[in-house]
């Protein structure tokens, strides 16, 4: 998760999401899951990516308290069409 982090600082969304396909393949049910979704639907929505908004409803939807939270709600659901 430190790595894509890192990759989306860095500006590369697509090494950001591949970093965190592969946490998700070794640890699907891992305690950092809840981190996982809301930084994918986060890099998503950022990209323009259609899928964005509908996961950053539903990790909105399971932690809307959560840290990433003010950051998915300002990227996945508050831009303009």
């Amino acid at each position: 998760v430190r790595r894509a982090e890192r990759d989306r600082a860095a500006g590369d969304s697509r090494a950001a999401l591949a970093a965190l396909a592969e946490h998700r393949r070794r640890y699907p049910t891992g305690q950092l899951t809840p981190e996982v979704e809301g930084t994918r639907a986060l890099l998503l929505c950022e990209d323009g990516d259609a899928r964005g908004p509908a996961l950053g409803r539903r990790y909105l939807a399971r932690h809307a308290d959560a840290v990433l939270a003010v950051a998915v709600r300002r990227a996945c659901l508050h831009r303009a069409p």
